[in-house]
């Protein structure tokens, strides 16, 4: 496995922060809403728009019905009558101002072979020419009984009705129909398309609508064929421009979604530093359990832990290990003299002092009580007493003003030093009662002494089990 490989497996994995999981899910949720809100917005606008324009349609598919009816009508008017011509020269007249859509009537005799032209609208003489060819076909039954064709006046609606001595047939135009239904007048942003299904549209609004966002159709059935009307209105018209309430929901999501977010990483930083200074305060509070807060060196309590184990590691590797106490000459008197703010200071400055009287890692420095200090010196050997020659000297060299300590005038220490050698008589109490009675010694002697007991490799008590 390469190095990059190894890196790769080893470099923990960037976790999604929970926090900005959820914001995304609201931020998600806000534009469903508004895509969800949006959307029942602009269906609800069409069906507005196709309401409003139902009576129009329905009013062309009435009128269109009608007009089919035309032809039906004159056959039976025909039928019950005995004089055609004078029953019909009745009813031309009425049925003009009735259907204005219908252009003509032609009637065809079976034993004819040219039809009887009468018009409806006098003006639409003009369409006899282009007319006749699609009557003949009509009648000769290539064209359905209803069909739509296109002319100069527009798009005009055939439709036939057998009789027993011929055919009718009526012609009508759609463009009358339309604008007796008031779909030639509809508002700027509204179009219609008329055409048969699933052909080209015939009739078309002369200003369609672009991109129009509403359609509403209505199929109308003709005989033979179906015709289809369609509305369509465009964005400007129905209004629909994206309504204010799906945008404040939007905006309202999107907003809360990123101060939840950054609430929630601001609490996120905020309970990261109560916890480092938790963590922080937990260190320093185990630390004070075993850490004097004068000196800041070790207590009494990691003194004992200390050398007990100490004890145990000497046997364990068979080396000698040493220990001294450190008294300060006459410190009631310090205190008596400057105070307890002053002695404290002169115990901090004495512990910095005596710490740099030792170098080794295994070496420890310790404050006992208020006027004692101890060292912990493993793997020592008669050289230790060098170690408290020294101490002597530094405490004297720091010139500590000490009226009390004659001659001097300085603050000084007594030292009481022991050395024992590995064997089951190594243990904590003979320990600390031989350094005890060497710094006794070193008291008697006057400021600045030290006593040494240094235990002798061959003497007889240092075996196991004697």
């Amino acid at each position: 496995m390469t190095a990059e490989k190894l890196i790769n497996v080893n470099s923990p994995k960037r976790k999604l922060d929970p926090t900005w999981l959820f914001a995304l899910c609201g931020v998600l949720f806000a534009v469903l809403a508004f895509l969800l809100l949006s959307k029942q917005e602009q269906d609800l606008a069409v069906k507005d728009f196709a309401g409003t324009f139902t009576p129009q349609s329905q009013q062309f598919s009435l009128r269109l019905q009608q007009e089919l009816e035309l032809a039906g009508m004159l056959r039976s008017v025909s039928q019950t009558q005995n004089a055609e011509p004078g029953a019909l020269a009745t009813v031309l007249p009425l049925l003009a101002q009735q259907y204005p859509a219908a252009l003509m009537l032609a009637s065809y005799a079976s034993t004819e072979t040219d039809p009887v032209v009468r018009w409806l609208q006098p003006d639409a003489a003009a369409l006899q020419s282009q007319l006749l060819g699609l009557l003949d076909q009509s009648v000769s039954g290539q064209q359905p009984e209803s069909h739509l064709v296109t002319s100069s006046q527009g798009v005009l609606l055939i439709n036939s009705a057998k009789r027993k001595s011929g055919f009718l047939v009526t012609v009508s135009r759609l463009q009358i129909l339309l604008e007796q239904s008031g779909l030639m007048d509809l508002p700027e942003g509204v179009s219609f398309e008329l055409g048969l299904s699933n052909q080209p549209s015939l009739l078309t609004s002369e200003t369609p609508v672009t991109e129009p966002v509403a359609v509403t159709r209505v199929e109308i059935p003709l005989r033979d064929e179906t015709l289809q009307l369609t509305l369509y209105a465009s964005q400007s018209y129905l209004g629909y421009t994206g309504s204010w309430l799906p945008a404040m929901i939007l905006l309202t999501g999107l907003l809360l979604a990123f101060f939840y977010a950054a609430f929630q990483k601001r609490q996120s930083q905020v309970f990261n530093s109560l916890r480092q200074q938790r963590d922080q305060l937990s260190i320093q509070m185990e630390a004070s359990l075993v850490t004097d807060p004068i000196t800041g060196l070790a207590n009494h309590t990691r003194f004992e832990q200390v050398l007990e184990s100490e004890i145990g590691r000497a046997v364990r590797e068979f080396s000698p290990l040493s220990l001294m106490l450190v008294k300060v000459d006459g410190l009631s008197d310090y205190r008596d003299e400057f105070g307890q703010g002053q002695q404290e200071k002169l115990l901090s400055k004495l512990g910095t002092v005596l710490a740099g009287c030792i170098s080794r890692p295994g070496d420890m420095l310790a404050h006992l009580s208020v006027d004692t200090f101890s060292f912990v010196l493993p793997s020592t050997n008669e050289n230790a007493p060098a170690l408290a020659e020294r101490c002597c000297e530094r405490v004297l060299s720091a010139a500590i003003p000490h009226a009390a300590i004659q001659p001097s005038g300085y603050v000084t220490v007594s030292i009481g030093l022991v050395t024992l050698q590995p064997s089951d008589r190594l243990n904590f109490d003979r320990l600390m009662a031989l350094a005890g009675e060497q710094l006794q010694l070193a008291e008697a002697k006057g400021g600045s002494q030290y006593e040494a007991y240094v235990e002798a490799v061959d003497e007889p008590e240092l075996g196991f089990g004697i």
